[in-house]
C-alpha cells in the first residue's frame, strides 16, 4: 500500500469500527466516561498521525508505504512489527463486530 492507500484503509476502518462500537461502548461505560475515553483517544490519533506525518517528511527520499518507513528508521525487524500491529487491531475490530452482531442476534 502507499501512503494515500493506508490513510484511506485506516480512516475506513476507524470510522466503520466506531459506528458499530461507539454506541455500545458507550452503553458500557456510561456518558461521562464515554465521552472521556473518546476525547482521549481522539487526541492520541492525533498525535500518532502528526508523528507519522513528520517521520514521512524527515526521512530523505520518497517512501510510498509504513513498511519502508520502518524501515529506514529501524530496520528489517519493523515490517515484523508493523505487520503485527496491523494484524491484532484488525483481530481486534473483527471481534467487536462480533460481539455486537451476537448481542443484537
Amino acid at each position: 500500500m502507499n501512503v494515500s492507500e493506508a490513510s484511506l484503509s485506516a480512516i475506513s476502518t476507524i470510522i466503520g469500527g466506531g459506528i458499530v462500537g461507539l454506541p455500545f461502548a458507550f452503553y458500557n461505560l456510561g456518558f461521562i466516561v464515554g465521552l472521556f475515553v473518546e476525547i482521549l483517544f481522539s487526541y492520541l490519533t492525533r498525535l500518532s498521525c502528526e508523528v507519522y506525518l513528520a517521520a514521512k517528511d524527515l526521512i530523505p527520499g520518497k517512501l510510498d508505504s509504513l513498511y519502508e518507513i520502518g524501515y529506514m528508521v529501524t530496520g528489517r525487524s519493523s515490517i515484523f512489527l508493523i505487520s503485527l500491529i496491523i494484524s491484532v487491531n484488525s483481530f481486534g475490530l473483527m471481534m467487536i463486530y462480533f460481539n455486537i452482531f451476537a448481542k443484537i442476534s
